[in-house]
């Protein structure tokens, strides 16, 4: 029988992926550390659920437009947490 800990990563253990934009690579649900452009490579990860999270790099309307959102590209990401639908 699964358990929770079956679902989880051990997110020190995983390599950062790197993210050049485009649609969210995991399941929205997934609960992910991830980078963004303006941070330094050795800052705090930040975390959130995927679906929260921008990942287009700047291929919608709004973004486009607000040069400034690009500070806030996603760079790299790892999963901390995945949520199986089984």
């Amino acid at each position: 029988m699964p358990t929770d800990t079956d679902t989880r990563h051990d997110s020190a253990l995983q390599e950062w992926l790197p993210w050049s934009g485009g649609i969210c690579p995991v399941d929205l649900l997934t609960v992910v550390e991830y980078r963004l452009r303006l941070q330094t490579a050795d800052g705090m990860p930040l975390v959130s659920t995927a679906g929260n999270l921008r990942w287009d790099h700047g291929r919608t309307p709004e973004s486009a437009a607000d040069a400034s959102l690009r500070r806030n590209d996603i760079v790299a990401y790892r999963i901390k947490e995945s949520r199986d639908h089984g």
